[in-house]
């Protein structure tokens, strides 16, 4: 089983196998001008348009100075190991998949709300461009808010969400069908 790791784009360049399947784009960045709508000050909330940026929430700036590491990585347990996979684009797992004949994608992971469903390689985009997803239920976990905690309401909806167009099956009984 061939194992991808799909951090932020961002993340996924701290590891070295990001640049498998990296276009030529990915690597060395954009020979022409890039996107001029809309304007650059806008989509960074700067310059003329920095009034429109969301103030900082106090908490999240003290939590990313004092607990979350530097630079945010996979936790080392998790992997990847040196054969596995990282990926920053969709555009890299759909080239992953046609060079080893990947028909077929299980999704696990953190962000079930954002970026398992939204990322150009989540499970949107990839049954968008065929593939046969499943999502494997009880590995996966959304960013959850204090109102919906207890229950895990996030989670349980964006499983639910996905559950609507994928296939879903748990860890284990997937390790049963592989033979643990």
């Amino acid at each position: 089983m061939t194992v991808v790791h799909a951090p932020s784009p961002q993340q996924a360049k701290l590891y070295p196998q990001w640049t498998r399947y990296a276009d030529e784009k990915a690597l060395f960045g954009s020979t022409g001008p890039g996107s001029d709508w809309p304007p650059e000050d806008l989509r960074r909330r700067t310059g003329t348009y920095a009034t429109l940026a969301r103030p900082p929430e106090p908490r999240i700036e003290q939590w990313r100075k004092e607990v979350l590491p530097t630079p945010r990585k996979i936790m080392d347990f998790l992997g990847p190991e040196p054969d596995d996979y990282v990926v920053a684009t969709g555009e890299q797992v759909h080239r992953l998949c046609r060079h080893r004949g990947i028909l077929h994608l299980f999704y696990a992971g953190f962000a079930a709300n954002i970026c398992v469903q939204r990322r150009d390689y989540g499970v949107w985009a990839m049954l968008d461009r065929g593939y046969n997803i499943v999502l494997l239920r009880d590995c996966t976990t959304a960013i959850e808010h204090a109102e919906t905690w207890d229950g895990m309401w996030l989670t349980r909806s964006s499983i639910l969400d996905m559950e609507l167009r994928a296939a879903s099956t748990t860890g284990e009984a997937l390790a049963s069908a592989l033979g643990d």
